[in-house]
């Protein structure tokens, strides 16, 4: 099971399906591999395929309701590890609170616009 190729298609069809080139630049791999990977994922029942209206040449993606729950799932299980691992931070005056605007600060830069 590819999970990371789940949790970016939840993350970027937050508001419509997305393409599969926006994965494949994404992953840096090649749209072969991205096409093979959501096959599997679509033969699974994870992710479905869809017409794109405004262009009848593109092909969008998006998660079922079971990728969607099996990458719920996932991540809630991610994040539990996380704070069991992290737990420490209570330690910590502000520990919490600190991290958290560090790694905000860390994805503002991740996903701004490249310099």
């Amino acid at each position: 099971l590819d999970i990371s190729i789940l949790m970016a298609i939840r993350r970027l069809s937050r508001e419509k399906p997305t393409r599969p080139t926006e994965l494949w630049r994404l992953f840096d791999l090649t749209p072969g591999a991205i096409t093979y990977r959501v096959n599997r994922l679509t033969e699974m029942g994870l992710v479905e395929r869809s017409g794109d209206d405004a262009d009848g040449r593109s092909i969008l993606v998006s998660l079922t309701a079971q990728g969607l729950t099996t990458v719920n799932a996932v991540a809630e299980a991610i994040s539990a590890e996380w704070l069991r691992r992290l737990g420490g931070l209570e330690k910590v005056p502000g520990g919490r609170e600190m991290l958290g605007f560090l790694l905000d600060q860390v994805l503002a830069g991740w996903d701004g616009p490249e310099g």
